[in-house]
């Protein structure tokens, strides 16, 4: 009697424990070591700089690359107007998904591909730091 209750208890826990599925998210293998991977496209709002065929997003917390497409091509030709120089970083508010870098790849450990450019603007007076060599 005491085996048939056990057996039964056991078979309760193991069919009530489910296999959790995080569909928004998939586990990537890079370079040793493993990083989550959103598939979810977010609003993201930071400065962009596209200078020299390199593109960077830098938000309050993270730095990311930007994958150079057609959207980032579209989004370096909407800051222009608003730089004094090819330096100058401007605030954009973009959706985009979070991707790791290639294995191959120089640069920060994960990029932003830019889905849809929300807004642009400029970036205040004050907070543009120019440092120049004399």
């Amino acid at each position: 009697m005491k085996n048939i209750i056990l057996g039964i208890l056991l078979l309760t826990v193991v069919f009530s424990c489910k296999k959790e599925e995080n569909k928004t998210l998939e586990t990537v293998v890079k370079e040793g070591i493993v990083v989550k991977e959103s598939t979810d496209v977010k609003t993201l709002e930071g400065e962009f700089l596209y200078y020299a065929d390199a593109a960077v997003f830098k938000t309050t917390t993270q730095v990311y690359g930007v994958v150079i497409d057609t959207k980032m091509h579209e989004l370096a030709d909407q800051v222009a107007p608003l730089k004094k120089v090819d330096t100058d970083m401007v605030v954009v508010q973009i959706k985009g998904k979070i991707v790791p870098k290639e294995i191959d790849e120089e640069g920060w450990p994960f990029n932003v591909e830019i889905k849809e450019i929300i807004k642009v603007k400029q970036l205040a007076a004050d907070d543009n730091i120019v440092i120049k060599k004399k």
